[in-house]
């Protein structure tokens, strides 16, 4: 493993200011509470201040005489002028990730496409040292006819047979990387690119976290049954830390794109099973029933949630997650542990009933 000598310290960071888009969200909010835990200077964009239901969750992180919100848009240019002034770091974590097909799928391409690309524009023009962008296996990940079984970080997603999402998210990081190399060497911020699997792990937030959603309909049985569904699970906590270890490590970060998951991938079988041993005899009426694609399909004709599954159906795909583990140093939690931890979350934020207290009582 190569030294630390280059590692930024806590004294020169907290000196620094760190811009974290979208910081309501799962990964928002999680990456929050590590800064602010470490007492480094945040601001965080919201597109509405006045929100309660998303706002009230951050009053709870640590720090918060170190904490501040700017309203941004993704779609608003001009917003993140205001932003990004003055931040030396910026966090790139806000995209829209859809449970359900858009009717048009430009809406979601262009959103993420034009977001990134204000967000990198800002940055140049106010001297960020550093942006890391939050892209996705969505933008690896191929299916259909130029499908693989195994992935690393030369892999790009063939956007002939991909999903609105999986087209945002590769289209999106692709213009990054563009405007990046369009840039004078010696004048060009870093940049760095994380591409998580399935995000799991506990929840600071209460909305807009789509694997937590799944979680909470296989754990309360309201999931229709169980897919033939298999994913590369992370823990939130991981790609938070894989996000400030770029940073940390700029000369092994810069230019890189890194593959951000644990070894194990999951069927969703696998999960259900995990949620059943651990929570069944709380009272908690886990969805285990598998369904056959045939049914899916059918029910997938009256619910266009559910057709975004239809492409991945009995897929394993594996990816190479060993460039992070050297460069940026990260060693992945357990996947199970990272299921039960968001369980519990879950409870302890009312998102699900706590069947467990009334058991124990």
């Amino acid at each position: 493993m190569e030294s630390n000598a280059s590692l930024k310290s806590d004294k020169e960071l907290t000196t620094k200011k760190f811009l974290i888009t979208g910081i309501t969200g799962f990964l928002g909010s999680t990456l929050a509470k590590l800064l602010l835990e470490k007492n480094y200077q945040v601001r965080g964009t919201v597109r509405d201040k006045s929100n309660m239901r998303k706002m009230q969750p951050l009053k709870l992180l640590p720090n918060l005489k170190n904490l501040e919100f700017v309203e941004a848009d993704l779609l608003n240019s001009r917003s993140w002028s205001n932003a990004i002034q003055g931040c030396h770091y910026v966090f790139h974590v806000a995209s829209p990730f859809p449970s359900s097909y858009p009717k048009d799928e430009s809406e979601i391409i262009q959103s993420a496409v034009e977001g990134t690309l204000s967000v990198l524009r800002e940055s140049y023009k106010h001297g960020v040292e550093h942006v890391v962008v939050t892209s996705s296996i969505a933008a690896i990940q191929s299916i259909g006819k130029s499908a693989k079984s195994h992935y690393d970080e030369n892999d790009w997603t063939d956007l002939k047979d991909a999903t609105p999402y999986y087209k945002s998210k590769t289209m999106a990081e692709r213009s990054a990387w563009k405007y990046y190399n369009s840039l004078p060497k010696d004048k060009r911020f870093k940049l760095t690119t994380i591409l998580p699997g399935l995000m799991l792990g506990p929840v600071m937030v209460t909305t807009d976290f789509t694997s937590g959603e799944i979680i909470r309909q296989i754990l309360i049985g309201t999931l229709f049954g169980i897919p033939k569904i298999n994913y590369p699970i992370v823990d939130v906590r991981d790609v938070a830390l894989a996000h400030l270890k770029a940073i940390e490590l700029p000369e092994k970060s810069d230019g890189q794109r890194f593959i951000c998951c644990s070894e194990s991938h999951m069927w969703f079988s696998d999960i259900a099973s995990i949620l059943e041993k651990n929570f069944a005899k709380y009272g908690y009426k886990v969805t285990t029933r598998k369904v056959f694609y045939f049914q899916v399909k059918l029910v997938s004709l009256f619910h266009s949630k559910i057709h975004t599954i239809l492409p991945f159906w009995g897929l394993y795909q594996t990816y190479n997650n060993k460039k992070i583990k050297s460069l940026l140093e990260i060693n992945f939690r357990n996947p199970e542990q990272a299921i039960l931890s968001m369980v519990h979350s879950m409870i302890e934020k009312n998102i699900v009933p706590d069947l467990i207290r009334y058991t124990k009582l």
